[in-house]
């Protein structure tokens, strides 16, 4: 508004000049075109007959004529020309005064424009700091919800361990329970279970009528019957002092059965020599000496769950005197023997 004022008085000084300028040039104008008209007259010269003297105020005379005609001719074209400036300052005032409304109406549409824009500005400060509390609300909901859901899952996080840790000490229970049942069953069957074993038995040497043999008896030292008992077994003339090296092999006419032995039972085994001796040897062979009696094998068998077992045996038979001759000469003989640790193993 202080601009428009200034610009509005500054039109008019311009404008009042301007007319001042064309007040002092028609009056200039109209001072010349009467300044002959206002010499005062000249007093008329004495006439003279003289030709000269006359011809001096023709040609005055006609001096002043020039001069009058000279003045009224530019008093009339001052006239016109005086008139023309005049109109043309007051159009220049118009214009001058319609440039001055413009430039007010100018000025009223750049406020207008300067307060729409100053109120479009605080709406969109107004909206700008609704979107910013929005936002900073929005943000502090979404890091409250963060937080409970980062508590939630912190909680769930713990659950899940707590439930691992639960499954992992279930499970570590059932193993135990497992690896518990597993020994029990174990510590059941071997309870359980029948064990054979193979004990020095009868014996018989050579006579008239026999060869020498030998019965191995059959223990079952058990809490369960053995089934399906199968032995196979050899006698035979080996030497006293067998090698270390020496292997007891089970030849195809070894003999072998079938049999059920329960708990606290006992069953026979039988095997004798196929060949004859000399009845010089069979002293020492009765008493160990030189050469001796053996027999070995293996037996193998089934307890309730139908586990296998086996057992394998091997024993030097000799005879020794017990007592006083008989009325018959002979003495009490009692037959004892050894086992031999090399072929005596069982599972």
């Amino acid at each position: 508004m202080f601009i428009w004022l200034v610009s509005l008085i500054k039109t008019l000084n311009t404008n009042e000049g301007k007319m001042n300028l064309n007040r002092g040039a028609r009056k200039r104008e109209t001072n010349e075109g009467q300044q002959p008209e206002t010499q005062p007259e000249e007093a008329p010269a004495p006439v003279s007959n003289n030709p000269s003297s006359i011809q001096g105020q023709t040609e005055s005379a006609n001096q002043s004529n020039e001069r009058g005609d000279l003045g009224l001719q530019s008093h009339t074209e001052v006239a016109p020309r005086t008139e023309e400036s005049m109109d043309a300052a007051w159009w220049g005032v118009g214009a001058d005064w319609a440039s001055t409304i413009l430039s007010f109406f100018s000025v009223l549409l750049v406020i207008y424009a300067l307060r729409q824009t100053n109120k479009s500005l605080r709406l969109a400060q107004k909206d700008r700091a609704a979107a910013t509390r929005r936002s900073i609300s929005q943000s502090a909901e979404t890091t409250e919800a963060l937080k409970y859901g980062s508590q939630s899952a912190e909680a769930m996080t713990r659950v899940a361990e707590s439930m691992e840790n639960n499954a992992t000490h279930i499970k570590e229970s059932v193993e135990a329970s497992k690896r518990v049942a597993d020994q029990q069953m174990v510590i059941g069957r071997m309870q359980m279970r029948p064990i054979l074993s193979v004990l020095i038995g009868r014996a018989t040497y050579q006579d008239s009528r026999h060869n020498f043999s030998v019965c191995p008896i059959i223990r079952n030292t058990g809490n369960s019957a053995a089934k399906n008992v199968r032995f196979r077994i050899v006698a035979s003339i080996l030497p006293a002092l067998l090698p270390q090296d020496f292997k007891f092999w089970l030849p195809e006419s070894g003999r072998g059965g079938s049999n059920t032995i329960g708990p606290g039972q006992t069953g026979d085994m039988y095997a004798s020599i196929d060949d004859r001796v000399h009845d010089d040897a069979i002293p020492k062979i009765k008493a160990g000496i030189e050469n001796a009696l053996y027999v070995w094998g293996y037996l193998s068998y089934q307890d309730a769950f139908k586990k296998t077992y086996r057992t394998t045996f091997a024993q030097q038979i000799f005879w020794r005197q017990t007592g006083i001759a008989g009325e018959d000469g002979f003495f009490p003989e009692a037959i004892e023997g050894i086992y031999l640790g090399r072929h005596n193993r069982s599972n």
